[in-house]
């Protein structure tokens, strides 16, 4: 490589000022927080804007470049800096422009160098905030926390980074750039936006992101609470989330850290035990005393010497302000610290605090302690001189014992920093040669010549690309070897003759038209991985099935060859309750899961059509979402783990059973919403949460849909936190057993006082607005079963048809008026329901075939996602069910071929 020709170039395009080519300055761009020796680049490139990031890139692949891209360098797990000496660095911090802020709708278009704490600063006064919250939030990048999928203290309440994106602007490896969405939620096409977050810089570099903004809550308080031991700590965590609560923030410091904190920054926490709990609590201010006082009585039981409310502003603050320096606080004990980021369930947390102590004491080493107790995100760092060969190896060693642990307890190899330089081979012992494989498989359609951050992530025994390889191989050699001939004997070799349908028996399984030739029932994980194979080396079409609730989404372009019923994979694989966490067959129906999970105080709050029916895997599968997401999210944000049988009969884990976990690519968000395209899911993982102490719902009526939509935005504007409001037509309340025009329903889950609040101030808005009447439903639960029920898609008489239209809040009522009048001009409007702060709208309408094309083609094009959930089969023709094609598209077509190339799980299913 000419280096002087390289930096001509880049001054010419990126401008001198942009350039750093001095061998002495170039050695903080060699560096993260943690790094003792920086291995500098040749240059880097200090991107102010996306065009000079492209320019920097396109230059980067024509001379054969390695690029990593780096934020605030505050990272702790050697993810942005170059593997070796050399390549190119391209610094984001730059990039700090706020392009616009859209408080209605709840977003903000940024640029990735602005740091966490300046779009919450630019927010506040607005009374809102942008949630995500590591303990370097007033210097890290909103683009690194997108690379490491950060977490922070209060995404126990708020989530991780991922839950906040929305749309990444993406350089890729040759200069293109692409967007990974519109923004819009559950538009169809795989989840690219959830699959670059947590990439690490592999993937491309991010320069601008579309972010989720969050009200800030009307108060909270704050208690520090001293034990005796780190153990009893740990062990009042699991009490408090058992007991039903689940604050803002669980937060342990160990004695050491405490000290360090007060010698070093000047605070005057109590360092007269040996750890500190931090407990955060927010909300409505009705709710918050009696909340916290309860946390306190359980803190009381489980051995607290002290408990010290932090009553104003100011010492709340000072509270968190302590916590979130204790990373800079060590210097005054050594002269640098290992941190060791992992995660474990919850309940393990005392073993954990056990065995860190005992590893002290074995290895003679100093260990500080400072956590995200509340979600089992530990941090260990090793206190010790990087200059003392003997303690460097021992620092070492204590590191790979804990992650050890950790896996062996279910945990992650790390919680929220990354898997970078530092733990890239401790991944081989949480996931296998075909699970490695699959995320190299990811890694090839991205970083086609290796060149995005290069030795991350990935062991350092194994090449992704040639992992890739060699799996596309694996794959394409099997496929279609045996042909269909056999293919009913090699079935029943897998389960049996009994759970095999063929002939006139497969009836029942009609798809789209189609008449399958085989019907096959496994029983377990084993059976589908035969199945599946036994199908790939035939080059049979595969259609899978879980409960039939939602086959009549897309298109099938062909006929099926087989049916695989998956219902028979159902029940519990495993669930501790104070975890919050199960795993389940993905036979299981979502009625057998919210009765296992009921029986424990827990629930999982998801409302579909014929949940008696429906199937986990196929909910996951199809995206299905309900109208408490609003509060708690869709399963997107409530899934931590799957198993999938790919294409060929392989079996791949993805994710795991921790909450915070960023251990390689997010394969979890890959087949969520597939809709079996990639792969069959045979299990699936969830987050459960504590069932509230009371729900009520408030129903208001008005004479017009335009003063319904005005509550609604009032609403939101307010500081209250319903879990769902959602707008009613007159169908849709007919169906509901209402006789009035328009409806908005609000759900509320919290303590008695809280919902006392919001039932008064809620009442008090519907007035202001006019409102016609208002009641209390009782028995709510039905209420909104029957509500989703409306969205069924599996019972359609043939002139019926049920749409999903997808806009932003602010386009709602247009949206509306534009559906209706359409609708009314080409059919009959049956019921319209829409989630008013989500901007989800659902229609069931009868309509003529020979309207069905105009209205879809009047809708695609003036809101673009348009789905057509459900028609008679004949109304499908030539129409583009799923409204515009994705963005991106190539991408996903790209992964498509990398999970099935041969094109045979659900061919057409998606527009992909």
């Amino acid at each position: 490589m000419d280096r002087t020709q390289l930096i001509d170039e880049l001054q010419r395009t990126v401008g001198s000022d942009n350039i750093v080519d001095n061998p002495d300055d170039l050695l903080q761009y060699g560096a993260d927080w943690t790094t003792v020796v920086p291995m500098p680049p040749t240059v880097a490139v200090l991107a102010r804007t996306s065009e000079q990031v492209e320019s920097a890139l396109k230059l980067a692949a024509h001379y054969g470049l390695p690029v990593v891209v780096r934020g605030a360098g505050t990272g702790l797990a050697g993810g942005a800096r170059p593997h070796q000496d050399g390549g190119m660095v391209i610094a984001t911090s730059h990039m700090t422009d706020i392009y616009d802020i859209d408080l209605p709708n709840r977003q903000a278009l940024v640029q990735t160098g602005l740091i966490n704490y300046d779009l919450s600063q630019r927010l506040a006064p607005d009374g809102y905030f942008y949630a995500p919250d590591p303990a370097s939030w007033q210097m890290c990048t909103i683009g690194g926390n997108i690379a490491n999928n950060s977490g922070g203290p209060r995404c126990l309440k708020y989530g991780v980074t991922s839950n906040h994106i929305l749309a990444i602007e993406l350089v890729l490896h040759d200069g293109r750039t692409i967007w990974t969405s519109d923004g819009l939620q559950d538009a169809a096409g795989y989840d690219l936006t959830g699959i670059v977050v947590g990439s690490e810089g592999t993937f491309g570099v991010a320069t601008r992101a579309l972010v989720r903004i969050t009200r800030l809550p009307e108060d909270k308080r704050v208690v520090l609470a001293l034990f005796p031991t780190m153990v009893q700590a740990s062990e009042t965590v699991s009490a408090v989330i058992a007991a039903g609560y689940l604050p803002t923030a669980l937060e342990v410091m160990d004695r050491t850290t405490i000290q360090a904190v007060n010698i070093t920054h000047g605070f005057d926490l109590p360092d007269t035990a040996d750890a500190a709990l931090i407990i955060e609590v927010d909300g409505v201010v009705e709710a918050l005393d009696g909340l916290l006082d309860a946390i306190v009585v359980i803190c009381h039981t489980h051995g607290a010497i002290q408990v010290q409310p932090a009553r104003t502003p100011e010492e709340q603050e000072r509270v968190w302000a302590a916590r979130k320096s204790a990373f800079t606080a060590f210097g005054c004990f050594a002269p640098a610290y290992y941190l060791v980021d992992t995660a474990v369930p919850r309940t393990r947390l005392p073993y954990m605090m056990e065995q860190v102590e005992r590893m002290s004491k074995q290895y003679d080493m100093p260990i500080a302690n400072v956590f995200h107790a509340g979600d089992g995100n530990l941090h260990p760092l090793v206190l010790y001189d990087p200059h003392n060969a003997d303690q460097v190896e021992r620092a070492h060693a204590i590191s790979a014992e804990v992650l050890r642990l950790s896996i062996e307890q279910g945990g992650a190899v790390t919680g929220e920093h990354g898997v970078g330089a530092e733990k890239a081979n401790f991944l081989a012992q949480m996931f296998n040669e075909d699970e490695l494989q699959a995320m190299a498989a990811l890694y090839a359609v991205f970083n086609p010549e290796d060149r995005l951050n290069p030795g991350k992530i990935f062991p350092d025994n194994i090449l992704p690309l040639e992992r890739a390889a060699q799996r596309h191989k694996r794959i394409a050699s099997s496929y279609g070897i045996n042909g269909l001939r056999n293919l009913a004997e090699a079935l029943v070799a897998a389960v049996g003759r009994d759970h095999l349908l063929c002939d006139e028996a497969t009836t029942p399984y009609v798809i789209h038209g189609h008449t399958p030739r085989l019907v096959v029932f496994p029983g377990d994980e084993a059976q589908v991985a035969a199945v599946m194979r036994a199908c790939h080396h035939a080059g049979a079409v595969v259609v899978l099935w879980g409960g039939g609730t939602q086959q009549s989404s897309g298109t099938l372009n062909a006929a099926p060859d087989v049916v695989i019923v998956l219902r028979r994979l159902s029940g519990i694989q495993h669930y501790d309750p104070d975890d919050l966490v199960i795993r389940v067959g993905a036979g299981t129906t979502l009625d057998e899961l919210q009765r296992i999970v009921a029986e424990h105080g827990q629930m999982f709050p998801l409302e579909v059509a014929s949940p008696e029916q429906a199937t986990i895997g196929g909910l996951v599968a199809t995206a299905a979402e309900g109208p408490r997401r609003l509060r708690y999210g869709t399963l997107r944000d409530l899934m931590v783990g799957l198993t999938v049988i790919e294409v060929d009969g392989t079996r791949i884990r993805c994710g795991g059973q921790v909450v915070k976990n960023v251990s390689g690519y997010d394969m979890v968000k890959l087949f969520h919403g597939s809709h079996g395209t990639l792969g069959i899911i045979t299990s699936v993982t969830v987050r459960t949460l504590p069932q509230p102490p009371l729900t009520t719902t408030i129903l208001a009526t008005f004479a017009s849909r335009e003063q319904a939509l005005a509550m609604a935005r009032d609403l939101a504007a307010t500081q209250l936190t319903p879990t769902a409001i959602e707008y009613l037509d007159q169908g849709a309340l007919r169906a509901l057993g209402q006789d009035d025009a328009h409806g908005l329903a609000m759900r509320v889950e919290d303590v008695a006082a809280a919902c006392t609040r919001h039932v008064h101030d809620i009442r008090a808005l519907a007035v202001q607005h006019h409102t016609i009447s208002i009641h209390n439903l009782t028995g709510d639960s039905a209420f909104w079963q029957q509500l989703a029920q409306l969205a069924a898609t599996h019972d359609l008489s043939e002139d019926e048809m049920v749409l999903r239209l997808v806009v932003n809040p602010t386009d709602l009522n247009e949206a509306l008026e534009h559906l209706t009048t359409q609708a009314r001009e080409h059919g009959t409007v049956a019921a319209i329901n829409a989630r008013t702060q989500i901007g989800i709208v659902y229609a069931r309408l009868r309509i003529r075939a020979e309207a069905l094309n105009t209205l879809q083609h009047t809708l695609t094009q003036r809101w673009g996602h348009s789905h057509i959930l459900a028609c008679g089969l004949p109304y499908k023709a030539g129409i583009a069910v799923w409204g515009k094609p994705p963005i991106s598209v190539d991408l996903m077509q790209a992964i498509k071929q990398q999970f099935d190339p041969a094109h045979t799980l659900n061919p057409g299913r998606l527009p992909v």
